[in-house]
């Protein structure tokens, strides 16, 4: 399994792909997925601290198949 890469917001995106905004441990946060072109910058975000670190994560097959269920 390969390791799963946390992007901050404000990052430039490193391989084109579907990204979702998580919390730290991976949990949704109901703001949909986007897709994302290399050398793109990953959305800042306008959310109060208290939401603690979020981050975009690249979805594989599998997990957009899901979230499309």
């Amino acid at each position: 399994m390969a390791p799963i890469m946390r992007n901050a917001p404000g990052e430039r995106v490193e391989i084109a792909g579907q990204y979702a905004l998580v919390g730290h441990f991976g949990e949704e946060t109901g703001i949909s997925p986007k897709w994302l072109d290399k050398g793109e910058q990953f959305p800042l975000l306008g959310v109060s601290s208290e939401a603690g670190p979020l981050w975009y994560v690249r979805l594989y097959k599998s997990a957009e198949a899901a979230l499309a269920a």
